[in-house]
């Protein structure tokens, strides 16, 4: 035998049968010998073996891919995001790399993204998606990106769906024209395979729907049919709220698809609801039901999670002096409100603690709630108010209650959620529905006779028709002669009015500057007809 062949007998590797050689009267003869499998200490061995040899390619490769491409600016800043012309694979479930930024083993075309596409999803990951869950903070929400992560590898529909609304998201916030068009392809091009395999899923279905189905459902929904290109700037100071759920305004800019969200209503019922699913497909789904609750002024479609309505209700105030007399004040007037409007009199008591409670939370004074706290019980009380709304029917409205003073308050006190307390992911399209519906029910309830009675609950609610009017220059005047008339009715100053005003519900950091510009407004107005 040749030193070749010596070397190769010297390296033996382990197979099911054992080789022995025999001399038989001068002829070599070979018998193969039953064998009884590696032992667990080979096949230990072995697997290591293999692993440790797929890891040194894939290592070296990804070091020689690395060295040869262009330094590009870090991620994390869609605006930094820039034109890429190499892309990314993104690992497979059944290769051994999975965690590894590429695969030498995997060769799936719709797996490769770009650079681009990979630090937005990268972007939406760290930075949109985790204001979905504003009860989640630290370890547990890491924990919880990297479950994004995880299921975007193992899933080929979770895999589209998330890139879709990455770049989705990131279109929105970017401003480089050329960064614009690639992230439209790839939401394009990843939307229209997530629809596919979404319809298979669904024929497919022979048991309740999976998380993960759910989930891919919401993001195409949530994504919309159509962008509005033009984003909506308030000239005021937003809620603090807005800080807890983080990026409100981008989903706000996708027109919502109905359909998406009458398939989710059958799919969670079959589920038993929002609390028989994972909390990472839980809770986005209860904030988007409460949006398009709030967009279509209708009730909510899912009960809330139990969670949220426990830590709402075992929610406890601890008040400073400042915060203490700001409530003498704030929400008063509700309690001279007859019997037939004590449902609108306790939402609305609820709503002047709450927002004696933001406030003190917002100048961090001494026993102050956090942020999280606050959008928990602000969702609930939300919700609350969304279940006085008329009808559950997103096709139809309803008929309006026949009471108009109820449907003063109701309108009323959903204009000054959108502003204070819950600014929803519908708000930009709920405040001119809001501000009609008002001056509808505003017109009917004059040709009361006992309208005198209710005179500061009726200027209240003028006001809040002005600030939901504010985009509609039109609507906007209607309210500002009826805002104007009652103030010259009852020859009210400045204090006077904000103290009317807060007698109901007030928050200087989102009035005050709406309510000087109203009153300045009003009083030309008066000096012109004087003229």
């Amino acid at each position: 035998m040749s030193s070749r062949d010596d070397s190769y007998s010297n390296h033996r590797i382990p197979e099911t049968s054992t080789v022995e050689t025999t001399r038989i009267r001068d002829h070599t003869a070979v018998v193969f010998v039953p064998h009884f499998g590696q032992t667990k200490r080979e096949q230990e061995l072995q697997h290591a073996y293999v692993k440790s040899h797929a890891a040194r390619i894939g290592h070296s490769k990804r070091r020689a891919w690395k060295s040869a491409q262009p330094q590009e600016p870090a991620a994390g800043n869609p605006q930094e995001l820039r034109k890429s012309d190499y892309n990314i694979l993104m690992p497979h479930p059944q290769t051994l790399l999975s965690e590894s930024t590429t695969d030498p083993f995997n060769n799936d075309e719709c797996r490769r993204l770009s650079s681009l596409a990979l630090k937005s999803l990268d972007h939406t990951y760290e930075i949109v998606w985790p204001g979905n869950f504003p009860t989640i903070r630290g370890s547990a929400l890491r924990s919880l990106i990297q479950l994004w992560k995880r299921i975007t590898v193992q899933s080929d529909l979770a895999f589209h769906t998330h890139v879709a609304q990455a770049a989705s998201l990131c279109y929105l916030v970017s401003t480089d024209p050329e960064v614009k068009d690639n992230l439209m392809k790839v939401r394009i091009n990843h939307q229209y395979i997530s629809t596919k395999l979404v319809r298979e899923a669904i024929g497919a279905l022979s048991e309740p729907a999976s998380d993960d189905l759910i989930e891919s459902i919401l993001r195409l929904g949530a994504n919309g049919v159509n962008i509005i290109e033009t984003p909506i700037v308030s000239k005021y100071p937003e809620s603090p709220v807005m800080e807890c759920l983080r990026h409100p305004k981008l989903y706000g800019r996708f027109e919502p698809a109905m359909p998406h969200f009458s398939i989710l209503r059958h799919l969670v019922e079959t589920r038993g609801g929002l609390d028989g699913l994972n909390p990472a497909t839980s809770q986005p789904l209860q904030i988007y039901s409460l949006a398009m609750a709030s967009m279509h002024g209708v009730r909510p479609v899912f009960e809330p999670l139990a969670t949220y309505r426990y830590m709402s209700d075992n929610l406890r105030f601890d008040f400073d002096r400042q915060a203490k007399q700001f409530l003498s004040i704030l929400g008063r007037g509700w309690l001279e409100m007859p019997e037939s409007q004590s449902l609108f009199s306790r939402l609305a008591q609820r709503a002047a603690l709450l927002t004696a409670a933001l406030d003190q939370t917002m100048r961090a004074g001494q026993g102050h709630l956090t942020y999280a706290e606050v959008c928990v019980s602000a969702f609930m009380l939300k919700h609350d108010l969304c279940l006085t709304n008329p009808s559950s029917s997103f096709d139809d409205a309803g008929p309006e209650i026949g009471d108009e003073l109820a449907n003063i308050c109701r309108l009323a006190l959903h204009v000054f959620f959108e502003v204070v307390l819950f600014p929803a992911v519908g708000t930009y399209a709920a405040k001119p529905r809001l501000a009609s519906e008002l001056r509808t029910a505003l017109t009917r309830f004059q040709k009361r006779k006992d309208i005198v009675q209710y005179f500061k609950l009726i200027l209240w609610a003028v006001f809040m028709g002005t600030v939901a009017a504010e985009d509609d220059p039109k609507l906007r005047n209607w309210f500002l002669v009826r805002f104007n008339l009652m103030v010259i009715q009852e020859d009210l100053g400045w204090l006077a009015l904000k103290q009317q005003l807060t007698e109901y519900l007030w928050w200087d950091f989102t009035f005050e500057e709406r309510t000087r510009d109203i009153w300045r407004d009003a009083c030309d107005r008066t000096t012109r007809g004087r003229r």
